[in-house]
């Protein structure tokens, strides 16, 4: 028995010494542990982004802004719009031959105008080396642009920045659409800068002028409705052309299509020192451009009857201002024709917006009157051009740029 004994115990004592086998375990985890595992995976590289980067997402109407893995704040945002350059408007005037009254008055018009459309940018061409080195003295000059002098008095040099210098100088390239104004030219509203942006935005427009009023026979009326005045003299010589543009104040968007007629109208001008409106026309004509009519509230001038007829220009009239549109610039205007109530010819023109009316002065230094129905009209003109007075609409005058 103590043998059998002592040889249990030494087995007891293998058996403890001796390495333990692994059990076999068969274990089948949960589907939603998984899912769960996942999802705090997810998260946690939410979060290591979020540290790393401070992640922003942005969705079309929702901003929201992770933080360390958590929501920081979440606000509505606007979709984004594409920004608008905004356009530039330039107004440019010229004055050469050192005359020292044509100076004086260009100054006066661009103060007035720089006075009431701050945000035009003004231009002078002048050959006055002196005026330029002291131009601190002129703050209504934004820029100027020196030229030499003239050989003798022309409206070459100013044709030339029109259609050479306004394209090809980069001094001058941000000017998106230019008003060119003659020295004696009223600025008459402070919406020259809105008008020419109206002109620039209209897809169909790249140059814009009034029109010449031409009073001869056959043709006594306004040149609206005439197609063809019937012709005189040599072969191809018209005897009155239509829509004759009154470059006192002449607007150029600066385009291709803008810039190819007014180097033809350049090449007419080049070397030639008198009229620049029918060479201008003529310019019209060989590259068959459609010139942008402005409208009597935009480029106000008087007309004169047929001096041959009636043996002076007066009477003289405007054609119809549209409703709802103040004068913007003004040709020229006498001002001992003023009515006393008014303190200038601009309070004038502009006192009964409101509706359709023309403007009617009898002779030289009579006082201005306002025609506001065709009857009126009639009287005043019955004796000279009635016809005028049935060409407009009086109820609704088109109301332009």
């Amino acid at each position: 028995n103590c043998g059998s004994s002592r040889v249990q115990l030494v087995l007891e004592l293998v058996r403890e010494r001796a390495p333990r086998q692994p059990r076999a375990v068969t274990t089948m985890a949960r589907p939603s542990v998984l899912v769960l595992l996942a999802l705090l995976a997810l998260l946690a590289l939410l979060a290591l982004l979020a540290t790393i980067f401070g992640a922003t997402f942005v969705s079309q109407d929702v901003h929201v802004r992770y933080v360390l893995g958590e929501v920081a704040h979440t606000v509505p945002t606007a979709r984004r719009q594409p920004e608008r350059i905004p356009v530039k408007t330039c107004a440019a005037f010229a004055v050469y031959g050192g005359v020292t009254r044509y100076e004086e008055e260009v100054m006066s018009t661009m103060q007035r105008l720089k006075l009431m459309n701050p945000a035009v940018w003004t231009i002078l061409v002048t050959d006055n080396g002196q005026m330029i080195s002291q131009k601190k003295l002129y703050p209504q000059v934004d820029q100027f642009h020196y030229i030499p002098s003239p050989p003798q008095k022309s409206w070459e040099p100013r044709a030339q920045f029109l259609t050479q210098t306004l394209f090809d100088d980069k001094d001058f390239n941000s000017c998106d659409v230019t008003i060119s104004l003659d020295s004696h030219v009223t600025t008459c509203s402070a919406d020259l800068d809105e008008r020419l942006k109206r002109f620039h935005s209209d897809r169909a427009a790249y140059i814009g002028a009034n029109v010449v009023h031409e009073p001869k026979k056959p043709w006594y009326a306004s040149p609206f409705r005439y197609e063809d005045c019937g012709r005189r003299g040599g072969e191809g010589k018209s005897f009155c052309e239509k829509n004759v543009p009154h470059n006192f104040a002449i607007v150029v968007k600066r385009s291709a299509v803008a810039q190819v007629t007014m180097q033809a109208w350049w090449k007419r001008m080049k070397g030639h020192h008198g009229d620049d409106q029918l060479p201008l026309k003529r310019a019209f004509d060989d590259t068959n451009f459609k010139l942008t009519r402005l409208p009597e509230s935009f480029a106000f001038a008087m007309k004169s009857v047929d001096s041959g007829r009636f043996g002076g220009l007066w009477p003289r009239f405007s054609y119809l201002l549209d409703p709802g549109n103040n004068v913007t610039v003004v040709h020229s205007h006498d001002r001992s024709g003023v009515p006393d109530e008014f303190q200038d010819f601009c309070g004038f023109v502009n006192a009964n917006s409101s509706v359709a009316r023309m403007v009617f002065q009898e002779t030289k230094g009579a006082q201005y009157e306002m025609i506001i129905s065709r009857s009126q009209c009639v009287a005043r003109l019955a004796e000279y051009e009635p016809q005028l007075c049935d060409e407009f609409n009086w109820d609704v005058a088109v109301v332009g740029m």
